[in-house]
């Protein structure tokens, strides 16, 4: 079964970061140095923080770069797909020797 509008939400958050991609793209193409120097900023002012709250629930606050953005919202999107479906259980593959 297809979970329609988490799919829809996914779909919507990939073309998002598409299109911040592209404007970043576009960004670099008009700085003479390729947007190294932007680039370099960006990863220098990465910043993460976390916490539990009194209730037990945990809050993520995160500021990244496009490419480490990318990479943390691919992780976090597997993560919570299979907890989501899986309620935190593996799931047992039959492989065939």
């Amino acid at each position: 079964m297809v979970d329609r509008p988490r799919t829809r939400a996914r779909r919507n958050a990939l073309a998002e970061i598409h299109h911040v991609t592209n404007d970043l793209d576009t960004v670099t193409r008009n700085q003479p140095d390729n947007g190294t120097q932007l680039y370099e900023r960006q990863r220098r002012d990465r910043s993460l923080k976390h916490w539990g709250d009194d209730d037990g629930m945990g809050t993520l606050l995160a500021k990244l770069d496009p490419v480490s953005y990318q990479q943390v919202c691919k992780a976090i999107d597997v993560e919570y797909d299979r907890l989501w479906r899986g309620l935190g259980i593996p799931r047992k593959t039959s492989r065939k020797p």
